[in-house]
Formats: C-alpha cells, sequence, structure tokens
C-alpha cells in the first residue's frame, strides 16, 4: 500500500513552557499538546503575566481537537493593546487536526478468505484492511437507521481526499425504480412523515448483500428535492412479487407517496463490503473495528 496515511493516530501530549520576563509572556506550544489544556493554562496565568499580552506558539506539527476549542471574551487579553495571540512558531506549519491518522504500515492486505468471499471480483487484491480498534476505546456507533443526505462520522481521508463509503452504482451513478408496493406507514401526528415502505427492484446484485449486518440506501424516494438515507431490512419475494425492497427508517415523504415530474425514483446502495471495488472506497465493520480501504 502506497499510500502515506489516511487520516480517521495523535502524537503524544508533552507540557508547556512559559518563559518568564517576556512581554508580551510566551507560551511555547509543542506539537501533539492539547489545545484546550493549552487555552485553560493561558487563563490561568496571573493577571501580571497577561498585562502586555499573551503568545502561544506553536511548534510545527499536528494538533488533536477531539472537542471544539472554544474561546471566548476571557480569552481575548487583558486589554485591545494586549491582547492573547495565538500562532504558528512557522507560517502554515501547525495543524489543527479534526481527525486521526492512520499510518500505511497498519493497513494490511486482505487475504482471509471469508472476507474476500464477500469482497466483490473487481475489488481482490485491491483491499487493505487495519485493527483501528485502539481509536474507538467505547465502542462505534452503528449508522441510525435513517438520516439526511450526509451520514454521522466517522468519516475516512485518503491522501488529502473524502473517502466514499462502499456503494453501488459507482462514480456518482444511481439505480431506479418505478413500482412502490407500500408507500410506507404514516406516523402520527405527522402528516409527511412515513417510517418503512418497500418497492420493487429485481436485481440480482441486492441478493448478494448481507442485510443482517446492514444496507443503507440513499435516494429520492418520493420527490427530486428530498434526499435522505434509509436501512433496508430485505429484498426477495412478498405476496408473489419479486424483489420487494424493504426499508425500516423514516423516509419522511413515504415510497413514491406522490410527486410531479418523473415516474422513476433513484437511489443508490452504501455502507456495503460487498460493493468495495473502487479506488478511495472504505468500509468500517463496526463491530469487529476493523477498517477496509482501496486506497487511491
Amino acid at each position: 500500500m502506497k499510500t502515506s496515511s489516511l487520516l480517521l493516530a495523535a502524537a503524544a501530549a508533552s507540557s508547556v513552557a512559559f518563559a518568564a520576563g517576556a512581554h508580551p509572556a510566551r507560551v511555547d506550544v509543542k506539537a501533539g499538546e492539547s489545545l484546550l489544556a493549552v487555552r485553560d493554562r493561558v487563563r490561568a496565568l496571573p493577571a501580571k503575566e497577561k498585562a502586555d499580552g499573551v503568545e502561544v506558539v506553536l511548534a510545527e506539527g499536528e494538533y488533536l481537537l477531539e472537542d471544539a476549542l472554544e474561546l471566548t471574551a476571557e480569552d481575548g487579553g487583558a486589554s485591545p493593546s494586549a491582547p492573547v495571540v495565538w500562532k504558528s512558531e512557522k507560517p502554515g506549519a501547525a495543524k489543527m487536526m479534526g481527525s486521526r491518522r492512520i499510518p500505511a504500515s497498519m493497513f494490511k492486505k486482505v487475504e482471509d478468505a471469508a472476507i474476500l468471499s464477500r469482497i466483490p471480483a473487481e475489488g481482490r487484491g485491491k483491499v487493505y484492511a487495519a485493527d483501528v480498534s485502539a481509536l474507538f476505546p467505547g465502542g462505534i456507533a452503528p449508522l441510525p437507521d435513517s438520516f439526511g443526505g450526509v451520514p454521522p462520522p466517522p468519516f475516512v481521508f485518503m491522501g488529502g481526499d473524502l473517502g466514499t463509503m462502499a456503494c453501488w452504482p459507482n462514480g456518482g451513478a444511481w439505480e431506479s425504480f418505478s413500482n412502490s408496493v407500500d408507500i410506507g406507514t404514516c406516523e402520527d401526528g405527522k402528516p409527511r412523515s412515513y417510517t418503512g415502505g418497500a418497492f420493487v427492484f429485481d436485481d440480482p446484485r441486492a441478493r448478494r448483500w448481507d442485510f443482517g449486518k446492514g444496507v443503507w440506501l440513499n435516494g429520492y424516494f418520493t420527490h427530486d428535492w428530498y434526499n435522505c438515507s434509509v436501512r433496508a431490512v430485505s429484498c426477495g419475494a412478498e405476496n408473489g412479487t419479486n424483489g420487494v425492497m424493504r426499508l425500516r427508517g423514516s423516509t419522511r415523504y413515504g415510497v413514491m407517496a406522490g410527486t410531479w415530474g418523473r415516474v422513476e425514483r433513484r437511489f443508490r446502495a452504501f455502507n456495503l463490503i460487498e460493493e468495495l471495488d473502487d479506488e478511495g472506497e472504505w468500509y468500517l465493520d463496526r463491530e469487529r473495528k476493523v477498517l477496509y480501504v482501496v486506497p487511491p
């Protein structure tokens, strides 16, 4: 795997040194230090040390932000002429990161026969895996049954670009359907909010997907102006109709519950190791805490 690293490891924290007698007071910060801790230490400086201002100087390196760095009026300085200034020792060399870096050395080419059997032929030999359990000591929350177009984190960046959750079709294309067999159940007191629903998609590709482990669809299920993502629970025969794709989460406006324009509705499936085959795609096994990628 040639990619230098993926972003999803923070450097070791070190102490903060305060230069005595400097005007303005200087706070030297080493790479990996918690910036929240630095902020609190600056707040705790005696007023006499802040009288001529404070310079918080960040050494070259990465600084992991696991929580928001919130600065309020008390972090502004003693006066407009004696501000608290945060800066990089070398312009552009200190990087605040909202993600963790995973070195390429952690990734190994997938050779497990059980996993390879789930990966499409186009992806075999190109997929690498890394144990990321150390990054998630408290576990990884499952994807919700339904959400807006963008899934909740974690996200994966490869080579500086946002990766794509393993999906089908590739390249931003869509699949379509034009036969709804269940528009969904309208929730009490919410005339435009539905749960469940089903449509016909009799494509043999869907038979490869493991609905028990989770299959999500992103699409425009009724209106072309409303996009959402919803978990699908099965795809099979129902009441003599083959290929019925049944949904579990909420689609708000239902499944083909009446719209303007073309009859066909569109969707794509994602978060599927069975569709991990294209450069820049990734799949996170949230139970085993293993990240699978096809590096660019």
